[in-house]
């Protein structure tokens, strides 16, 4: 196809209509191979999630077993020495479990963020805050970091951003009257 308009009349302008069209196919195949791969690579990412998340079943429902295992250890226990190993024990399990909690949330609310959500709101029921884990969050894109206070804070985990601490003082209290008066505790949380 030498001409734009047929074969005796030049186009005015200088286009070649063929090369451009060749150029805009290859480029929309290019496209079309590159959704596969970005389809692919999210593929693999969502199964990085649901191998994390089972990971940490796994590992919470181990800590678990091994706690209950604890506190029968520790009720049995009259000695004093014993019963600090155990109480030591206890804290170090937590404080592993949940690094490992920490991670995984970490890395699945960022994967979230990534694909697009406006906003990432992130929570735990203790705000250990091990190892690495206010740098890690920090750096994260949350919207917020809700913790109960339970624990106590350390200086620099208080001073995150956007973290917001929610107190268990009125569950707590709630829970003791019901107790106390033989009324229905887990009636609280339906």
């Amino acid at each position: 196809m030498k001409y734009l308009y047929g074969d005796s009349v030049p186009s005015p302008i200088r286009f070649d209509f063929l090369t451009a069209f060749e150029t805009f196919v290859d480029v929309a195949v290019k496209a079309v191979r590159i959704e596969q791969e970005i389809g692919q690579a999210q593929a693999a990412v969502d199964l990085a999630v649901e191998a994390r998340e089972e990971a940490l079943s796994i590992v919470e429902s181990f800590h678990q077993k091994v706690m209950v295992y604890l506190d029968a250890l520790l009720d049995e226990q009259q000695d004093p020495n014993t019963s600090v190993y155990v109480r030591q024990l206890r804290e170090h399990g937590d404080k592993v479990v949940a690094e490992a909690r920490n991670n995984c949330r970490v890395a699945m609310e960022l994967a979230v963020k990534e694909r697009g959500a406006e906003q990432v709101f992130v929570g735990a029921t203790h705000g250990v805050f091990s190892g690495q884990a206010i740098d890690r969050l920090s750096a994260a894109p949350f919207d917020e970091i809700l913790v109960t206070d339970t624990i106590p804070l350390s200086e620099a985990a208080a001073e995150l951003p956007h973290l917001k601490v929610l107190s268990v003082a009125n569950l707590l209290g709630e829970a003791i009257r019901r107790i106390h008066n033989n009324e229905s505790v887990s009636s609280m949380f339906t």
